[in-house]
């Protein structure tokens, strides 16, 4: 088993079930992920433009990634 670094947009396309989602499943089977937060942060820094996830949306994700 791995450690993969995966970004929100990734989680995010598999925490929702997306369509998206399916070209990085066999990618991902059995190794052990880690999420970037970068676009997250860049948002707060002001060095990005993109969604900014809420408090509640951030706590779905990490317990989804604790529950395994």
């Amino acid at each position: 088993m791995s450690l993969l670094l995966i970004d929100t947009d990734i989680a995010s396309f598999i925490f929702k079930g997306s369509d998206y989602a399916d070209p990085y499943l066999s990618l991902l089977n059995g190794q052990e992920l880690a999420v970037s937060f970068m676009t997250y942060v860049g948002g707060l820094l002001g060095e990005s433009s993109f969604y900014f996830p809420t408090k509640r949306s951030l706590e779905r994700i990490i317990t989804g990634i604790a529950s395994g």
